[in-house]
């Protein structure tokens, strides 16, 4: 799952990518991150695989998550859940009182799975709503032709590593970053970039790592971006995500939200 890009090792963010981590190794965030609180990012989700972390992900609506491409794999459907209203990861262990089992998956049809993973989007349906509360909530998504809020305060939340080779984190992290504009993303990037498909964030040694892909990244409530990929070390570039905007359509047209 791993790729030369421009000349640097880049990591696609999910565990399976550099192999599945110890799972009794406490520790690990999103670089540079802090815990989130109870209450701060109830759309947040854990994609699970044999009840292990695998990717993150949000809640867009009462049977609906909005994940990246790369976190659906051949056998997805009969192997994975979805963990949501808690900080805790509870790696390795049955939580029901949580966890929902996964009904279907809609992958973007136009997803590239090498160089710059295009349309790195996806759709999980889970078998039974959601119990909402204040620990669970669907995230807000922009309108089609929403412009990315460049260099205004952005929120990135998951259970990541907090470098290459880490193990995920116990609790839900959040680091606050900031979007990019297109010709500085496009300078560290080059043709893996695309202003339709792509948004980046970062900023001083902060950012995304290995468990983070399917994450939101958000603005004021509002979700524009989904944790794809970055060069590894990870955080010495930007991130890469995928546009939200860029796909309200394909979203609406098999969800209805």
């Amino acid at each position: 799952m791993l790729s030369l890009l421009l000349g640097v090792l880049v990591v696609l963010n999910t565990p399976r990518a550099l192999g599945r981590p110890n799972d009794n190794i406490p520790g690990g965030r999103i670089v540079d991150g802090e815990n989130a609180q109870p209450t701060e990012a109830p759309y947040a989700i854990s994609l699970r695989y044999n009840d292990c972390h695998e990717c993150g992900g949000s809640i867009i609506g009462s049977t609906w998550v909005l994940t990246a491409a790369h976190c659906i794999y051949i056998d997805f459907v009969n192997v994975s859940s979805v963990l949501y209203g808690t900080r805790y990861i509870q790696n390795g262990e049955r939580v029901e009182g949580h966890t929902v089992p996964v009904k279907k998956a809609y992958v973007n049809e136009n997803y590239e799975p090498y160089g710059g993973y295009f349309n790195d989007i996806a759709l999980v349906e889970v078998e039974q709503p959601f119990a909402f509360d204040v620990t669970a909530a669907p995230v807000s998504l922009p309108g089609p032709k929403a412009r990315s809020p460049v260099l205004k305060d952005a929120i990135l939340v998951g259970w990541g590593y907090p470098h290459v080779n880490g193990t995920v984190a116990e609790v839900l992290q959040k680091v606050d970053i900031s979007i990019f504009d297109d010709d500085t993303c496009s300078g560290y990037f080059s043709s893996n970039y695309s202003s339709v498909s792509h948004i980046c964030a970062g900023g001083s040694g902060k950012g995304q790592c290995t468990g983070d892909s399917g994450g939101a990244l958000t603005v004021d409530g509002v979700q524009y971006g989904i944790v794809s990929w970055s060069d590894k070390p990870c955080a010495t570039t930007p991130g890469v995500l995928t546009k939200v905007a860029s796909f309200r359509e394909w979203i609406r047209g098999i969800s209805g939200i």
